[in-house]
This record gives C-alpha cells, structure tokens and sequence, in this order.
C-alpha cells in the first residue's frame, strides 16, 4: 500500500499544487490526528482510501494550511441527505450504478476513491458501455457558501449536508442542538467561516480520482499518467469459462 507522500506527490502532479504546500497540509492534518501516523521509514503507516480523501477535501476547500483540519471536520463529516424519491432512482440509473454510500461525505469520496484503486469503477464501466450516452460521470463537489458536498455516479447524486442545516430546514420543533443551542445562530456561525467575497464551488472527476485510486491500492507509481496493461481490469462479458 501506499505511504502519505506517494497522496502528497499524486496530488501535487493531478492538481498542478506545489507539493511542498501539500506536504504541509499534511503535517497540519497528522498533527490533528486526521491522517493515518505510525512511525518512519518501512515501519510507516500505510495511506488509506480515507486519507486521500481527507487530503482532496482539504484542497477542495483552500485557504491557509493552519485551516485544513478544521475545513476537513467541517466538510468531512456533512451528512447524506434522505432521498425524496429513492424508490424511481432505484429503478433508473441505480441499477446500473450507485453512488457510494457513505454516511459521511468524507466516507462517500473515500469510498469512490477506494472503487477506481480495487477495480469495481472500471469494471462497471465496461460491463455498461452504451448505458450512458457520453459515459458515466464519476465526480464529487464541494460547495463553499451553501456548506454541500456531493459524489456522483452516471445520473445519481448523493448530496451531504451539515447537520446544523439539516435540523434548522426540519423546522421550529427542530431547531435545538443536543447542547439546546440555537441552530439558525450556529450555523450562521458556522457558516460565517467560509464567506468571503467569492463563492467557491470545486470539482473533482475521475482524471483525478481514478489515479489517485490507483495510488492507494498500490498499482500506480504516484505521479505516473499510464497504468500497466497488466493491471487495468478486464471486463467479464468476453465469454471463457467464467
């Protein structure tokens, strides 16, 4: 498995950011306890599907190093909204594809991430070519000013948001935290830390995602462009013994 610098040194190639810079978001994120650590050298701990994710939400969102582990709580653990009409999605693209669900958006991007390092993302991709008129869209999304985040597969979306939001648009009866805070007060608090005089709205697709993908689960050097053929996933409907 890969080590945090192979994350660091994928991200730095994928994203055109410095790889120093993300070397010391990292530091920031070890520090708070939000990337895996334990030891140096061989005895290193080996990268997670969780820790890359926690890396790209901490570049999605920008802004100082110092801030990243509180903009990864922050937008990390938005949570999935319920789905006003699971039923008929269920029946369309789903079954095909689903997006990852992950309780958590966190949890969501690692899963995706996870999907395209073990193979399951391609293989689904070659068993439903022509499904989709210009393929299906793997992306996540992450929205500054309305605090949502979203991971989507083909035409299905989950979309995360906090749980402040989610008790305030729940209604009066709603409106008080387990502390018995206001919720409307918390989360223009909350809210008032990523306002600024632009809105913000970063998107990531699977040119990114699928090496980074790779990086985790070991088959890609960080920073390459090109898989080894022996390594890209072969789909099932070719005949053979099965």
């Amino acid at each position: 498995m890969a080590l945090i610098s192979d994350l660091v040194k994928e991200l730095a190639v994928s994203t055109g950011t410095a790889e120093k810079s993300i070397t010391v978001i990292a530091r920031w994120l070890r520090e708070d306890g939000l990337l895996s650590q334990k030891g140096h050298g061989r005895g290193a701990a080996r990268a997670t599907p969780l820790d890359a994710a926690r890396l790209l939400i901490a570049l999605m969102v920008g802004g100082k190093s110092k801030n990243a582990p509180q903009a990864v709580r922050d937008f990390g653990q938005l949570v999935i909204m319920p789905e006003p009409d699971a039923k008929r999605r269920k029946t369309d693209v789903r079954a095909f594809l689903e997006p990852p669900n992950g309780s958590t958006f966190e949890d969501g991007l690692a899963l995706l991430i996870e999907s395209f390092g073990n193979g399951d993302v391609m293989h689904v991709m070659k068993n439903h070519r022509g499904t989709f008129t210009s393929g299906p869209v793997f992306s996540a999304t992450l929205h500054d000013h309305l605090i949502r985040g979203s991971v989507a597969v083909g035409y299905a979306i989950n979309t995360y948001a906090h749980p402040i939001q989610l008790r305030w648009l729940a209604g009066p009866e709603k409106q008080l935290d387990a502390s018995g805070n206001d919720s409307p007060a918390a989360w223009r608090k909350f809210k008032a830390r990523y306002e600024s005089g632009i809105e913000s709205q970063r998107n990531v697709s699977a040119e990114l995602l699928r090496p980074l993908g790779e990086v985790v689960a070991d088959l890609r050097e960080p920073g390459s462009m090109q898989l080894p053929d022996e390594l890209i996933p072969q789909s099932n409907d070719g005949g053979g013994d099965g």
